[in-house]
Protein backbone atom coordinates (compact mmCIF):
# COMPACT_ATOMS: atom_id res chain seq x y z
CA UNK A 1 0.00 0.00 0.00
CA UNK A 2 2.81 2.43 0.93
CA UNK A 3 4.65 1.67 -2.33
CA UNK A 4 1.44 2.31 -4.27
CA UNK A 5 0.88 5.70 -2.57
CA UNK A 6 4.51 6.75 -3.15
CA UNK A 7 4.20 5.95 -6.86
CA UNK A 8 1.17 8.27 -7.05
CA UNK A 9 3.14 11.24 -5.70
CA UNK A 10 4.54 13.75 -8.19
CA UNK A 11 7.51 16.06 -7.65
CA UNK A 12 5.33 18.82 -6.17
CA UNK A 13 3.80 16.41 -3.67
CA UNK A 14 7.25 15.11 -2.69
CA UNK A 15 8.56 18.68 -2.28
CA UNK A 16 5.62 19.60 -0.04
CA UNK A 17 6.10 16.48 2.08
CA UNK A 18 9.83 17.23 2.35
CA UNK A 19 9.16 20.73 3.68
CA UNK A 20 6.56 19.37 6.09
CA UNK A 21 9.18 16.92 7.40
CA UNK A 22 11.68 19.79 7.78
CA UNK A 23 9.10 21.86 9.68
CA UNK A 24 8.29 18.89 11.89
CA UNK A 25 11.98 18.44 12.74
CA UNK A 26 12.33 22.15 13.49
CA UNK A 27 9.54 21.81 16.06
CA UNK A 28 11.76 19.52 18.12
CA UNK A 29 15.05 21.34 17.49
CA UNK A 30 14.15 25.06 17.72
CA UNK A 31 12.87 26.26 21.09
CA UNK A 32 10.91 29.26 19.73
CA UNK A 33 8.97 27.10 17.24
CA UNK A 34 8.51 24.32 19.80
CA UNK A 35 6.87 26.78 22.23
CA UNK A 36 4.22 27.81 19.68
CA UNK A 37 3.84 24.23 18.44
CA UNK A 38 2.83 23.11 21.94
CA UNK A 39 0.06 25.74 22.02
CA UNK A 40 -1.17 24.66 18.58
CA UNK A 41 -1.07 20.99 19.64
CA UNK A 42 -3.29 21.75 22.63
CA UNK A 43 -5.86 23.26 20.28
CA UNK A 44 -5.62 20.32 17.87
CA UNK A 45 -6.25 17.86 20.69
CA UNK A 46 -9.10 19.81 22.26
CA UNK A 47 -12.42 17.95 22.54
CA UNK A 48 -14.14 20.28 20.05
CA UNK A 49 -11.46 19.84 17.37
CA UNK A 50 -11.29 16.05 17.83
CA UNK A 51 -15.09 15.74 17.65
CA UNK A 52 -15.31 17.75 14.42
CA UNK A 53 -12.32 15.88 12.96
CA UNK A 54 -13.92 12.51 13.70
CA UNK A 55 -17.20 13.70 12.23
CA UNK A 56 -15.52 14.86 9.02
CA UNK A 57 -13.62 11.56 8.71
CA UNK A 58 -16.83 9.55 9.08
CA UNK A 59 -18.64 11.81 6.61
CA UNK A 60 -15.81 11.45 4.08
CA UNK A 61 -15.88 7.66 4.40
CA UNK A 62 -19.64 7.68 3.73
CA UNK A 63 -19.06 9.82 0.61
CA UNK A 64 -16.32 7.48 -0.61
CA UNK A 65 -18.60 4.48 0.00
CA UNK A 66 -21.30 6.16 -2.08
CA UNK A 67 -18.85 7.02 -4.90
CA UNK A 68 -17.58 3.43 -4.92
CA UNK A 69 -21.16 2.17 -5.30
CA UNK A 70 -21.68 4.37 -8.37
CA UNK A 71 -18.37 3.14 -9.85
CA UNK A 72 -16.65 6.51 -9.59
CA UNK A 73 -14.10 6.17 -6.78
CA UNK A 74 -11.20 3.72 -6.87
CA UNK A 75 -7.84 3.29 -5.14
CA UNK A 76 -6.12 5.51 -7.73
CA UNK A 77 -8.05 8.47 -6.31
CA UNK A 78 -6.74 7.87 -2.77
CA UNK A 79 -3.91 10.42 -3.05
CA UNK A 80 -6.23 13.11 -4.43
CA UNK A 81 -8.78 12.37 -1.70
CA UNK A 82 -6.22 12.62 1.11
CA UNK A 83 -4.73 15.87 -0.25
CA UNK A 84 -8.20 17.36 -0.73
CA UNK A 85 -9.31 16.36 2.78
CA UNK A 86 -6.37 17.99 4.58
CA UNK A 87 -6.01 20.86 2.12
CA UNK A 88 -9.68 21.79 1.64
CA UNK A 89 -12.16 19.60 3.56
CA UNK A 90 -10.98 20.22 7.12
CA UNK A 91 -10.28 23.91 6.51
CA UNK A 92 -13.65 24.47 4.84
CA UNK A 93 -15.48 22.76 7.71
CA UNK A 94 -13.86 24.90 10.40
CA UNK A 95 -14.13 28.11 8.36
CA UNK A 96 -17.88 27.53 8.06
CA UNK A 97 -18.34 28.20 11.78
CA UNK A 98 -19.83 31.66 12.20
CA UNK A 99 -20.42 32.18 8.47
CA UNK A 100 -23.66 33.04 6.65
CA UNK A 101 -25.43 31.75 3.53
CA UNK A 102 -23.21 33.68 1.01
CA UNK A 103 -20.19 31.71 2.28
CA UNK A 104 -21.72 28.38 1.22
CA UNK A 105 -22.94 29.85 -2.07
CA UNK A 106 -19.38 31.00 -2.80
CA UNK A 107 -18.01 27.52 -2.05
CA UNK A 108 -20.44 25.97 -4.53
CA UNK A 109 -19.63 28.51 -7.26
CA UNK A 110 -15.88 28.03 -6.78
CA UNK A 111 -16.34 24.25 -7.00
CA UNK A 112 -17.85 24.47 -10.52
CA UNK A 113 -15.60 27.18 -11.96
CA UNK A 114 -13.63 26.36 -15.09
CA UNK A 115 -10.45 27.42 -13.27
CA UNK A 116 -10.37 23.98 -11.65
CA UNK A 117 -9.31 22.64 -15.08
CA UNK A 118 -6.27 24.94 -15.01
CA UNK A 119 -5.47 23.78 -11.49
CA UNK A 120 -5.78 20.14 -12.52
CA UNK A 121 -3.58 20.51 -15.61
CA UNK A 122 -1.02 22.45 -13.54
CA UNK A 123 -0.81 19.57 -11.08
CA UNK A 124 -0.75 16.95 -13.84
CA UNK A 125 2.59 18.18 -15.19
CA UNK A 126 4.96 19.66 -12.61
CA UNK A 127 8.55 20.91 -12.64
CA UNK A 128 11.57 18.90 -11.57
CA UNK A 129 11.84 18.15 -7.88
CA UNK A 130 14.54 20.73 -7.10
CA UNK A 131 12.53 23.52 -8.78
CA UNK A 132 9.41 22.59 -6.81
CA UNK A 133 11.49 22.33 -3.62
CA UNK A 134 12.84 25.88 -4.06
CA UNK A 135 9.47 27.33 -5.17
CA UNK A 136 7.46 26.22 -2.13
CA UNK A 137 9.23 28.33 0.55
CA UNK A 138 9.36 31.33 -1.83
CA UNK A 139 5.61 31.13 -2.43
CA UNK A 140 4.91 30.53 1.26
CA UNK A 141 6.97 33.56 2.26
CA UNK A 142 5.31 35.62 -0.47
CA UNK A 143 1.89 34.68 0.89
CA UNK A 144 2.90 35.58 4.44
CA UNK A 145 4.32 38.96 3.33
CA UNK A 146 1.14 39.68 1.34
CA UNK A 147 -0.97 39.04 4.44
CA UNK A 148 1.27 41.24 6.61
CA UNK A 149 1.22 44.01 4.02
CA UNK A 150 -2.56 43.80 3.64
CA UNK A 151 -3.31 44.17 7.35
CA UNK A 152 -0.38 46.33 8.55
CA UNK A 153 1.89 48.27 6.18
CA UNK A 154 -0.55 48.47 3.23
CA UNK A 155 2.24 49.58 0.87
CA UNK A 156 0.99 49.43 -2.73
CA UNK A 157 4.53 49.07 -4.14
CA UNK A 158 5.16 46.01 -1.96
CA UNK A 159 1.78 44.58 -2.88
CA UNK A 160 2.49 45.06 -6.61
CA UNK A 161 5.90 43.39 -6.31
CA UNK A 162 4.53 40.39 -4.39
CA UNK A 163 1.64 40.00 -6.82
CA UNK A 164 4.14 40.07 -9.69
CA UNK A 165 6.00 37.12 -8.14
CA UNK A 166 2.77 35.11 -7.86
CA UNK A 167 1.69 36.01 -11.40
CA UNK A 168 5.06 35.08 -12.94
CA UNK A 169 5.14 31.76 -11.10
CA UNK A 170 1.52 30.98 -12.05
CA UNK A 171 2.18 31.79 -15.72
CA UNK A 172 5.28 29.59 -15.69
CA UNK A 173 3.40 26.65 -14.17
CA UNK A 174 0.39 27.01 -16.46
CA UNK A 175 2.52 27.46 -19.61
CA UNK A 176 4.66 24.43 -18.81
CA UNK A 177 1.60 22.30 -17.95
CA UNK A 178 -0.28 23.28 -21.12
CA UNK A 179 2.81 22.57 -23.25
CA UNK A 180 3.28 19.15 -21.66
CA UNK A 181 -0.43 18.39 -22.01
CA UNK A 182 -0.20 19.23 -25.72
CA UNK A 183 2.70 16.80 -26.11
CA UNK A 184 1.03 14.05 -24.05
CA UNK A 185 -2.66 14.61 -24.79
CA UNK A 186 -3.24 10.92 -25.61
CA UNK A 187 -2.09 9.93 -22.12
CA UNK A 188 -3.71 12.88 -20.34
CA UNK A 189 -7.24 12.65 -21.68
CA UNK A 190 -8.21 9.30 -20.18
CA UNK A 191 -11.01 8.29 -17.82
CA UNK A 192 -8.74 8.09 -14.76
CA UNK A 193 -7.59 11.69 -15.24
CA UNK A 194 -11.15 12.85 -15.83
CA UNK A 195 -12.12 11.30 -12.50
CA UNK A 196 -9.18 13.03 -10.82
CA UNK A 197 -10.31 16.32 -12.36
CA UNK A 198 -13.88 16.00 -11.10
CA UNK A 199 -13.03 14.55 -7.66
CA UNK A 200 -12.20 17.83 -5.81
CA UNK A 201 -15.36 19.55 -7.06
CA UNK A 202 -17.55 16.58 -6.16
CA UNK A 203 -16.05 16.25 -2.68
CA UNK A 204 -16.35 20.01 -2.06
CA UNK A 205 -20.01 20.12 -3.08
CA UNK A 206 -20.86 17.00 -1.05
CA UNK A 207 -19.10 18.49 1.99
CA UNK A 208 -21.27 21.64 1.96
CA UNK A 209 -24.16 19.96 3.91
CA UNK A 210 -21.76 18.90 6.70
CA UNK A 211 -20.19 22.39 6.87
CA UNK A 212 -23.67 23.92 6.97
CA UNK A 213 -24.76 21.55 9.75
CA UNK A 214 -21.70 22.43 11.84
CA UNK A 215 -22.40 26.13 11.22
CA UNK A 216 -26.01 25.63 12.36
CA UNK A 217 -24.86 23.76 15.46
CA UNK A 218 -22.38 26.53 16.30
CA UNK A 219 -25.07 29.19 15.82
CA UNK A 220 -27.43 27.34 18.20
CA UNK A 221 -24.62 26.98 20.75
CA UNK A 222 -24.12 30.74 20.65
CA UNK A 223 -27.87 31.29 20.97
CA UNK A 224 -28.27 28.89 23.88
CA UNK A 225 -25.44 30.63 25.77
CA UNK A 226 -27.74 33.61 26.06
CA UNK A 227 -30.21 31.44 27.97
CA UNK A 228 -27.71 30.65 30.72
CA UNK A 229 -29.28 33.04 33.25
CA UNK A 230 -32.86 32.52 32.10
CA UNK A 231 -35.19 31.48 34.92
CA UNK A 232 -38.72 31.75 33.61
CA UNK A 233 -41.36 30.66 36.14
CA UNK A 234 -43.57 29.13 33.47
CA UNK A 235 -41.06 27.62 31.01
CA UNK A 236 -37.88 25.66 31.69
CA UNK A 237 -34.67 26.38 29.73
CA UNK A 238 -34.94 22.96 28.07
CA UNK A 239 -38.44 23.72 26.84
CA UNK A 240 -37.37 27.16 25.59
CA UNK A 241 -34.47 25.59 23.68
CA UNK A 242 -36.85 23.04 22.18
CA UNK A 243 -39.23 25.77 21.03
CA UNK A 244 -36.35 27.78 19.58
CA UNK A 245 -35.17 24.81 17.51
CA UNK A 246 -38.74 24.05 16.47
CA UNK A 247 -39.28 27.65 15.40
CA UNK A 248 -35.98 28.30 13.63
CA UNK A 249 -35.13 24.82 12.36
CA UNK A 250 -32.18 24.81 9.95
CA UNK A 251 -32.74 28.38 8.81
CA UNK A 252 -29.41 30.08 9.52
CA UNK A 253 -30.79 33.58 8.96
CA UNK A 254 -33.54 33.05 11.55
CA UNK A 255 -31.02 31.75 14.09
CA UNK A 256 -28.76 34.77 13.57
CA UNK A 257 -31.66 37.22 13.85
CA UNK A 258 -33.11 35.40 16.86
CA UNK A 259 -29.74 35.37 18.62
CA UNK A 260 -29.33 39.12 18.05
CA UNK A 261 -32.86 40.00 19.21
CA UNK A 262 -33.23 37.59 22.12
CA UNK A 263 -33.27 39.31 25.49
CA UNK A 264 -32.80 37.18 28.63
CA UNK A 265 -34.76 39.78 30.62
CA UNK A 266 -37.85 39.70 28.38
CA UNK A 267 -37.74 35.91 27.98
CA UNK A 268 -37.73 35.68 31.78
CA UNK A 269 -40.88 37.79 31.96
CA UNK A 270 -42.84 36.35 29.03
CA UNK A 271 -45.92 34.21 29.64
CA UNK A 272 -46.45 33.45 25.95
CA UNK A 273 -43.32 31.88 24.50
CA UNK A 274 -44.82 31.38 21.02
CA UNK A 275 -45.65 35.06 20.65
CA UNK A 276 -42.23 36.12 21.91
CA UNK A 277 -40.38 33.82 19.50
CA UNK A 278 -42.36 35.21 16.56
CA UNK A 279 -41.18 38.67 17.50
CA UNK A 280 -37.48 37.91 17.90
CA UNK A 281 -37.09 36.21 14.50
CA UNK A 282 -38.42 39.29 12.70
CA UNK A 283 -35.59 41.40 11.23
CA UNK A 284 -35.29 44.79 12.89
CA UNK A 285 -36.13 47.67 10.56
CA UNK A 286 -34.05 50.83 11.01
Amino acid sequence: MIDFILKQLNNRDLAILTWLAILLCSVFLIKFIRKHAIAITKVLFSSVFITIFQLTICYLLIIIWGLINVDFWNIHLLKGTIFWFFGVGIIMTFKAIGKDIPFFRKIFINAIKLTIIIGFVSNLHVFKYWIEFISIPILAMTGILMSINEYKTKDKRVDSFLNLIVILYSLSVISYAIYQTYLNYKNDFILANLQSLLLPSILTILFIPLSYFICIYSAYESLFCRLYNVNNKKYSRTYIKFRLVLKMGLNLNKIRIGSANLSPYYINETTNISSYLKEIIKPKVD
